[in-house]
């Protein structure tokens, strides 16, 4: 560890060294960056991190703020793609271009690359209701789509561990959204959006209005609406940009595979072998005797095949892929606070989240050849020799015949989420006998409707391939058109299920000065919190008699009741000497208590340079999905590689053990000149106890080493089932280095340059399961234990330069993203290799991607202001990663920038 070390401080002093001066830049605001050594405001903050007032925003805890100046100086329209663009976001990180995931129409930080749940997400410094779906069928997270960004005051990301001061999930960091307090008088901001390739086009509108001042009125009440709608983006739509929308990937080097990683092309049949590739549209082969495959009529042909290979392709990506969902927003946010006699503030926050969001499946119409489970029977349903008999009016062969078929009559299989978050919140606020209280009673509530469409039901399937159905025979082919549309509403049901997430919560907390110290008062804060969350997701209808073709099984509910103590004190101990030290208990029913304590320390050895340095310990509570008895997902692998699928169960554990963590951060802050600053922090973390579904390699490897894992196998030693409940099975640590740098410079009568830089480098990302090997995941396109197969580049930057003279603003953004090994992790093998066997793409590297914004605004007067932003302005492409989460050639959760092309966005700012 001490070898990484030295590098990273080797990395860090060259850094300081050559990022000073006028050229460098950055995305956003750092807290830190306030002047190092003396006294910041005179007005006193609470920053995220810590529950006690402070006049100096640099804590010892490293807190980055981007403030609304920021945000609009970014040219980002929602909060989303604000927070994601962090460079502390990594590796499980859920993005609105993740078109075919499970938690599809949300979106998700991770800080350092431990997916969603390891980031606490706060509003106001409270908790938020989780999204309606877990992650994977495991991960609860909060939904930063559901978040108007007009209601948005700053956004706190604390990077460093804050179990001890907001209780579970906070292992990775914090993200606090903060929103407005009060507002007086009208706004507006009208605008549109859309995109050079096609599609994707976004209009929106904000309006804001509030009266009363809380000083001299007493009271304020302000209320905010916003809509927006953006259309859809088909990959078909980005067929021009290379490999961007087309699944032939065989110009650059790929061979011809069908489905899955690689080309993403379907829909062939290798007649020289005389085996099919099922899924695909279109042939029968005799039931009996060798497989040989006829063509039903009615396909064309529009890619070429090698010789050998006949049937019908077609290319999924481009036919049926999507880019972007489609989405629609209408959120609706209200708060209103009282002052009265003796500095009592009451106040009420009530908001309407909602976002209608549809996206077209990746992966196509339903290929009839599947494979799935029948949680009814708990076994493997295969299609794989789907009946045709002789009867059917379709079959060619004149005798009974197996079908592989692709439905494309039916049309492609789509999800739609439709999301509604409530948020309400009672408080009050004031000053007793020295002390500074707040205390609120919250409720939020998520129903997320999701709606299935183009699923196929095997058992009116099969009495249309009999003909014994109510509605004869399913034509097939080019005689589909003959099936009535009874049929397809019967074959193809629109489903629906309603998928419910609430919070109830009640807290307290108090803070006051007790004694003066040398470097100012002593500070200690008190508080106690009590919190219900529930979360219930049921089997969409058909699943639980496992009626849909290819469907897996997942059904989960439950709840979690916790009870937290918590204080913290701030001892300034001399004008260069900082102490913070805080403790929290949480009480989690059927679960053990968790004590994590937080200790920090801050010196100022002279003006213009401060040191800090924190030690906090953390922990995450088994969620509902995780530690619900009941709950259950299941699917259907081939765990022997030959063709034998197994029935791979993860059911939920009560006796689940919090996960726990330790991080350390050691930094410093450095003021070499006015108006310049100079930051850096190495961190290191450490969780244990992680809990992770079942693995079923490892279970079939050594099952005694898997607390209640089962494997059935059958009479000839094939796996039938393989089942374990949650387990608390692997550690992780983490060590890198983030680099802060900020300058403004006034040029005269040329107005004023500021220039900022952000740079996290992650020096390794190592986990090891029980009784395993270590293996290594920074720079690769792992862990696909954590989340999908989203990548964890080891370098992010961003960078900004602005310009503001008078009434006028011009600003560059600029992203780059690492490049990254296309494998698992350092010792795994490439995923994908070139047609000539040489590992893909370039040597298995997926390139680095950098990209360009530019923003610029005009002040017309005191009331109107016009904005333009242009994204990706060189038009850069995506890099080729045909390994990534969705199958579409692009890593949807770094490129998509890249994916999308160059955009254009206008609007206008209207104060009345």
């Amino acid at each position: 560890m001490l070898k990484h070390q030295l590098t990273l401080w080797n990395i860090a002093a060259f850094a300081l060294a050559t990022s000073v001066g006028p050229w460098a830049t950055l995305a956003c605001a750092q807290a830190d960056q306030a002047q190092a050594g003396a006294a910041r405001d005179a007005a006193v903050v609470e920053v995220t991190g810590t529950r006690l007032m402070r006049t100096d925003a640099a804590t010892p805890s490293p807190v980055e703020i981007i403030t609304r100046a920021d945000i609009a100086q970014s040219g980002k329209t929602n909060l989303s793609d604000v927070v994601r663009a962090l460079t502390v976001d990594n590796n499980g990180s859920i993005g609105l271009g993740n078109v075919s995931g499970f938690a599809m129409g949300s979106s998700g930080v991770a800080l350092r690359g431990l997916a969603v749940n390891a980031t606490l997400v706060l509003v106001n410094g409270r908790r938020m209701v989780h999204y309606g779906l877990a992650d994977d069928v495991q991960r609860t997270f909060v939904n930063l789509s559901a978040i108007p960004l007009d209601v948005v005051d700053r956004i706190e990301i604390l990077k460093d561990g804050a179990s001890a001061i907001y209780g579970s999930d906070a292992i990775a960091g914090v993200v606090n959204i903060i929103l407005r307090k009060q507002y007086q008088g009208a706004s507006a901001d009208l605008g549109y959006g859309w995109t050079e390739g096609g599609g994707g086009a976004m209009p929106r509108a904000s309006l804001t209005g509030g009266i009363g001042n809380l000083d001299t009125d007493g009271y304020n009440v302000f209320a905010n609406v916003e809509a927006s709608r953006r259309n859809g983006i088909p990959s078909g739509d980005r067929a021009g940009r290379k490999w961007i929308g087309n699944g032939d990937l065989r110009p650059y080097g790929y061979g011809f595979t069908a489905g899955g990683i690689g080309p993403n092309i379907g829909g062939w049949f290798d007649n020289a072998s005389g085996t099919a590739n099922p899924n695909r549209f279109g042939a029968v082969s005799p039931a009996t005797g060798p497989v040989t495959w006829r063509q039903l009529p009615g396909c064309t042909s529009p890619i070429a095949l090698p010789a050998g290979l006949g049937g019908c392709p077609y290319d999924r990506v481009r036919d049926y892929g999507a880019v972007l969902p489609e989405e629609r927003k209408l959120n609706l946010y209200l708060r209103g606070t009282m002052r009265l006699a003796g500095n009592v503030e009451p106040y009420v926050e009530l908001g309407r989240f909602a976002s209608d969001t549809r996206s077209t499946w990746v992966f196509g119409p339903t290929g009839v050849n599947e494979l799935w489970i029948d949680p009814a029977t708990n076994a493997v349903k295969d299609n794989t020799r789907l009946p045709l008999p002789a009867t059917h009016p379709d079959n060619p062969l004149g005798a009974d015949g197996l079908l592989s078929y692709l439905t494309a009559d039916a049309g492609p299989r789509s999800f739609e989420h439709d999301s509604t978050v409530w948020r309400a919140l009672v408080g009050v606020g004031g000053e007793w006998a020295g002390w500074r209280y707040d205390t609120g009673l919250l409720y939020g509530r998520t129903t997320t409707t999701r709606i299935l469409r183009g699923f196929i039901r095997d058992s009116v399937l099969r009495a249309g391939l009999a003909g014994t159905g109510p509605f004869g025979y399913y034509r097939l082919g080019a005689n589909a058109g003959l099936n009535p549309p009874a049929f397809y509403q019967a074959l193809s049901p629109e489903i629906a299920t309603d998928n419910v997430s609430t919070l109830t919560m009640l807290d307290f907390k108090a803070s006051r000065a007790l004694m003066a110290l040398a470097g100012g008062p002593l500070a200690l804060s008190v508080g106690a919190e009590y919190r219900h969350e529930t979360l219930d997701a049921p089997a969409p209808p058909y699943t639980d008699t496992g009626d849909i073709v290819g469907w897996p099984y997942y059904v989960y509910s439950g709840k979690q009741t916790v009870a937290s103590a918590f204080a913290e004190a701030l001892a300034p101990v001399s004008r260069q000497l900082e102490l913070d030290g805080a403790v929290r208990v949480d009480k989690v029913r059927d679960a053990e208590t968790s004590v994590t304590p937080k200790f920090g320390v801050k010196w100022t050895p002279w003006r213009q340079l401060v040191l800090r340095g924190t030690y906090a310990a953390g922990f995450r509570a088994p969620n509902e999905v995780e530690q619900g008895a009941a709950n259950t997902n299941a699917a259907a692998l081939d765990l022997t590689g030959h063709g034998f699928l197994s029935v791979v169960r993860t059911i939920g554990n009560p006796d689940l053990k919090p996960e726990t963590s330790r991080m350390v951060t050691l930094g410093a802050i450095y003021e070499p000149r006015h108006a310049t600053t100079v930051g850096a922090t190495y961190w290191w973390l450490e969780r244990s106890d992680e809990i992770n579904g079942a693995d079923p390699y490892a279970i079939l490897a050594d099952s005694a080493a898997f607390k209640g894992a089962s494997v059935v196998r059958d009479a000839q030693g094939n796996v039938l089932e393989v089942s374990a409940p949650f387990q608390n099975n692997s550690r992780s640590r983490l060590q890198g280095i983030d680099v802060d740098v900020g300058h403004r410079r006034p040029i005269g009568r040329f107005g004023t340059l500021d220039a900022k830089l952000t740079w996290t480098y992650l020096d390794y990302y190592k986990k090891q399961f029980a009784g395993g090997p270590t293996v290594d995941y920074a720079g690769t396109h792992g862990p696909m234990v954590v989340s999908g197969n989203t990548g964890t580049p080891k370098s992010r930057v961003n960078a900004v330069l602005g310009w503001e003279r008078a009434a006028n603003r011009v600003s560059a953004s600029v992203s780059y993203i690492g490049s990254y090994l296309n494998k698992d992790n350092l010792a795994a093998p490439c995923f994908n290799q070139f047609a000539d066997g040489a590992p893909a793409p370039a040597g298995c590297r997926v390139a680095s991607f950098t990209t360009v914004d530019l923003h610029g605004s005009h002040r017309f007067d005191k009331h109107t202001e016009m904005y333009v932003s242009i994204g990706n302005v060189f038009d850069r492409i995506a890099p080729l990663d045909p390994s990534a989460y969705i199958n579409l050639n692009f890593n949807p959760s770094f490129h998509l920038s890249g994916a999308i092309g160059r955009t254009f966005n206008v609007g206008l700012k209207l104060d009345f």
